[in-house]
């Protein structure tokens, strides 16, 4: 979601969510009951502290649910809450909190697939396996001071005051945005989405640059929101926010680049390197090739490469093994 933005210069920017469950037997829809035996977090490279809250129905206050207020994106791992005794149901509130670290950062970070983007997941582990989880309410965002705590925020930091905030309607995306922050004068004018943008601002041409967008997963933001660059060519060259005037320094420093790259981890001088990918938790897998994550900027490769070596002697050795049980070599 390239609306999803984090500022930069922000030691504890969060974005949180309450959300309340509908648990159903997936066969008769009926009501039921979803034991945990997990709880996992996940995000990028600003991730610090996860937090989670579970307020069962009909009880006052929350229960910490495997909160950590030191994360890291190299540690990432599920806890065991099996000997918690720890189910949930209808109507019960789940609070989930991640807060970001982008002080290191000059310009804005977006929620995205690549490691150099952001995301914030909560991840629940149990049984039945036929137990259907659902979950509504709005995602939103703020700031934490320093030494506040990241348990209760939803109390000190309700919707109303937030800056940014999404419906929820997409676990994936956020869904429709329901607020976002104003454009300033001086904004950089970018195409968040990349090349989607040529199709979003050829279907959005018989609007106005300042009305909504009906294109997937980018509802209600306009075509300047999402596709600036593209929209100032195409549809509305003289919009205030096409001024070249206002958006020469914010565009020059920002360049063609949307985040500032990560200092290498490990010297990977010499060694030939898969294409990066994401680990997803989630799924216990690594994620899939591409543009997800540019090689220059995140090195986490190194321990894929020495994985992947013993993949290819393992196919070389089976290849003989076959070659004499076939031809009796």
């Amino acid at each position: 979601n390239p609306m999803l933005r984090i500022p930069p210069r922000s030691s504890r920017w969060f974005l949180t969510r309450t959300c309340k469950l509908d648990v159903t037997d997936k066969s008769t829809g009926e009501p039921s009951k979803f034991h945990v035996f997990g709880v996992a977090f996940h995000a990028h490279l600003l991730g610090r502290e996860m937090y989670a809250e579970l307020k069962r129905a009909g009880d006052d206050g929350f229960v910490d649910l495997a909160s950590t207020s030191k994360w890291h994106f190299d540690d990432q791992g599920a806890t065991d809450v099996a000997a918690w005794n720890i189910s949930v149901q209808t109507g019960d509130l789940l609070q989930t909190t991640c807060v970001m670290d982008s002080s290191s950062r000059s310009v804005e970070t977006i929620f995205g697939r690549r490691t150099v983007d952001e995301m914030c997941w909560m991840l629940l582990r149990g049984w039945p396996q036929e137990t259907h989880l659902g979950c509504t309410g709005e995602f939103w965002d703020g700031s934490l001071a320093q030494g506040e705590p990241g348990l209760g925020l939803a109390s000190r930091h309700p919707l109303v005051n937030a800056s940014t905030v999404f419906d929820g309607s997409s676990s994936l995306l956020g869904g429709m945005p329901l607020k976002l922050p104003t454009a300033t004068e001086g904004s950089a004018c970018e195409d968040f989405i990349g090349s989607t943008c040529d199709r979003a601002v050829q279907f959005a041409s018989f609007l106005d640059c300042d009305a909504n967008i009906p294109f997937g997963n980018i509802m209600g933001v306009t075509p300047l929101d999402v596709c600036c660059e593209t929209a100032c060519r195409v549809m509305c060259p003289n919009h205030a926010r096409c001024n070249p005037e206002k958006q020469a320094s914010a565009t020059a420093a920002n360049s063609s680049a949307r985040v500032e790259p990560v200092p290498p981890v490990f010297d990977t001088t010499g060694l030939s390197l898969p294409e990066p990918r994401c680990w997803t938790p989630a799924l216990g897998t690594w994620g899939g090739y591409g543009s997800i994550v540019d090689p220059r900027n995140f090195t986490v490769t190194v321990e894929e490469a020495s994985l992947a070596r013993p993949r290819v002697v393992s196919f070389a050795v089976l290849f003989v093994v076959l070659a004499i049980w076939e031809f009796g070599l």
